[in-house]
């Protein structure tokens, strides 16, 4: 038997309303995949960023400390202080006129390099940083350049834009 035209304009009606609604559903689910995803490669790409901003700064930072002059003291311990939170600076620069005359009175001439980097910890606003770094450091006692190596964990903290070392220790 025959289905009276009503009836068969109405399942064709709720056909199209039903394939329209799934139709709908399919591009608001991959617009919403293309546009998560998107998101989520944006926060990877930052975080990948704020990694390497902070490891760039711990480096620079172990350099200028493996670094001295003793006829350049005053200018690397500014070198040292830039890119340092107030506090870490305070602390330093209440050492600074014994520092410099430890470079100048030991006659150190110290260059430092780093080997190695890598990011222990990090979070929005604070990252830790392990480094190793070689050098050599000659002085009034040992004039040939003596081999040295150091471990020191930098922690950092975020200034806008900029990762400012807050505090740096020696690790074994």
């Amino acid at each position: 038997m025959e289905e009276p035209a009503d009836r068969r304009t109405a399942m064709k009606e709720g056909l199209r309303w039903a394939s329209l609604v799934v139709l709908s559903t399919v591009c608001v689910v991959a617009a919403w995949t293309a546009v998560s995803g998107l998101l989520d490669a944006r926060d990877l790409d930052r975080r990948q960023d704020d990694r390497a901003a902070a490891v760039a700064a711990a480096e620079k930072k172990v350099v200028d400390l493996t670094t001295l002059r003793a006829e350049s003291g005053e200018q690397d311990l500014a070198r040292l202080l830039e890119g340092t939170t107030p506090t870490f600076r305070k602390e330093f620069e209440a050492q600074a006129d014994s520092f410099v005359a430890s470079l100048r009175q030991g006659k150190v001439d110290a260059e430092g390099k780093v080997t190695e980097a890598a990011v222990k910890q990090i979070g929005d606003d604070t990252a830790s940083v392990l480094v190793a770094a070689s050098g050599s450091v000659s002085n009034s006692e040992a004039q040939d350049a003596q081999p040295r190596y150091y471990r020191l964990l930098v922690n950092l903290v975020r200034d806008d834009d900029d990762w400012l070392v807050d505090r740096m220790e020696f690790v074994s």
